[in-house]
């Protein structure tokens, strides 16, 4: 009997041990279940996403979290951010989207059965606004230019142009002054453009600056100033365009004229112009048969002209300008032959006259004393023949260089008068590279300036300053009025002037065009 009854109680006791295992065999076939819901607070780069946890399922939650992922059905792989448990709803930012992109997300919770997922939902950001950074430094800073740039750094997901803005006042727009530059992924999106046509000596205020849809962007301001002009042009010259004229100073007048025109006619014309005016007007003609190619300097308040190519030949004849009296006289011809070409300067009341051409190039080098009207030949120039070379004095000392002999040249020679001697000088350098002749020069105090010319192919129009004291040259400011041969230079009153002469140009351009140069605008 008590057999029978053990038996009961053990089969009862299986009984409510199976009905335990049954039940706790039903709640984890339970799985968990989630609720994707809507994203709000959507902009270029982030969004506010929602889900709800509905029911744990009986499983123990370890993370709970929303994915997401451009690609459908993203998971935890794809990136996701991770809510607060406890909370049967939760919110939470995602932060560093792609801007004008489609994303897919979904509820997950991670269970210690594993991940579950909710449904998926879908959202998109906008286009947002484009991020651009200016370049630290503006550079290649001219008269009228600059160089300027930036880099795009986020184009807000849309199509995006990109460039420099610039105003004489702060914070430019694209309303002011702009340019676009050209955005190249190759080169981090880095762009560079020529800010052109400012004015001289002017401060302005430039940034980078990017636009899209949404609107327009812009870069740290920088803030620069535009080199003096050292050149200002004045009125054309008072005569028929021509090249190979002669110029001279005196008192506060300069003096201009012979040459050729466009129509190959030789002239002896002259003219007289007022800085202070800034007029021309015809005074005697050069009494002397028409001309150009010829050679003056100045002595003791006097206009001394000859030498150059006549009509037929060459000529030896020189001439004296009082602009007291307004009259030309004639005086002792020019010791040596005629020619055209020569190259010329005066010291003290000696004038000096050498090299040119005429049938051959000469070597010859002579004296003019004002006081006795006489020519005496001196030592032959040091740089052998010679022409179209420039000639200036300086501190008591004559300098000649540059020209053609059958090559191109680029060397100078200094003259002591004392001595008659000649020593090398320094050439403008490179000398190769700087090689010329028809070119022009002019000296203002203890420096002398020489530019434009060209060698027969190409023109030129820099400008080079010679210290005498250190026998050096400095390249300054290239001359505004561009390329030019056979053109006149000549020194006024700390300042120096240039016109006429001609273009390298098929056919040859002749020109009238007058300016100055202020050496103390040529920073």
């Amino acid at each position: 009997m008590r057999s029978i009854q053990n038996i009961f109680k053990v089969f009862a006791v299986v009984l409510v041990c199976l009905a335990v295992v049954i039940s706790c065999s039903d709640e984890v076939l339970t799985d968990p279940e989630l609720r994707t819901l809507e994203a709000t607070e959507i902009n270029a780069e982030s969004a506010t996403l929602k889900g709800e946890l509905v029911s744990d399922g009986g499983a123990t939650i370890q993370k709970l979290g929303i994915c997401f992922s451009p690609h459908p059905m993203p998971t935890i792989v794809d990136g996701y951010v991770e809510g607060s448990l406890g909370n049967s709803t939760f919110t939470v930012q995602a932060n560093g989207l792609s801007s004008n992109t489609h994303y897919n997300y979904r509820v997950f919770a991670q269970t210690d059965r594993g991940v579950y997922y909710g449904d998926e939902k879908m959202f998109s950001t906008v286009v947002g606004a484009p991020i651009v950074q200016s370049f630290a430094a503006v550079e290649n800073i001219t008269t009228n230019s600059a160089v300027f740039g930036g880099k795009l750094l986020y184009d807000g997901g849309a199509t995006t142009t990109a460039g420099v803005c610039w105003a004489t006042t702060p914070n430019p727009t694209i309303d002011d002054f702009k340019i676009q530059g050209e955005l190249n992924e190759w080169e981090d999106y880095e762009f560079t453009c020529n800010l052109s046509n400012l004015l001289p000596n002017t401060v302005y205020f430039t940034r980078a600056y990017a636009t899209n849809s949404i609107g327009t962007s812009y870069g740290q301001e920088l803030e620069f100033r535009t080199l003096p002009d050292p050149w200002t042009q004045l009125a054309d010259f008072g005569g028929e365009e021509r090249s190979a004229a002669v110029s001279f100073a005196i008192g506060n007048r300069i003096y201009v004229g012979t040459g050729t025109t466009p129509s190959n006619e030789f002239t002896s014309d002259f003219w007289e112009y007022n800085p202070d005016t800034d007029q021309w007007s015809r005074i005697a003609d050069f009494p002397g048969e028409p001309r150009h190619t010829a050679v003056a300097f100045v002595i003791n308040g006097k206009g001394y002209v000859g030498t150059g190519a006549i009509q037929g030949g060459d000529s030896k004849d020189f001439w004296a300008y009082n602009p007291t009296t307004g009259q030309w006289a004639r005086i002792a011809d020019f010791g040596g032959s005629p020619r055209d070409g020569a190259a010329a300067f005066a010291i003290g009341d000696k004038g000096y006259v050498g090299m040119g051409v005429s049938n051959l190039f000469n070597p010859d080098f002579w004296e003019y004393d004002s006081q006795t009207d006489v020519w005496t030949q001196k030592q032959s120039y040091g740089g052998g023949l010679i022409y179209k070379a420039v000639g200036f004095a300086v501190n008591g000392k004559g300098y000649i260089g540059t020209g053609y002999n059958n090559e191109v040249r680029a060397e100078f020679w200094e003259y002591n008068p004392s001595a008659d001697t000649w020593a090398e000088a320094a050439g403008i350098e490179p000398t190769w590279d700087n090689r010329r002749f028809s070119a022009i020069s002019f000296v203002i105090g203890d420096k002398a300036y020489v530019g434009s010319g060209y060698t027969g192919s190409t023109p030129y129009y820099d400008l080079w300053e010679f210290s005498p004291a250190d026998n050096t040259w400095t390249q300054k400011t290239y001359m505004k009025p561009g390329s030019r041969y056979s053109a006149i230079g000549v020194a006024l009153n700390g300042k120096g002037y240039f016109g006429t002469g001609a273009e390298y140009t098929q056919p040859v351009g002749y020109k009238k065009d007058f300016w100055v140069y202020d050496p103390n605008e040529d920073i």
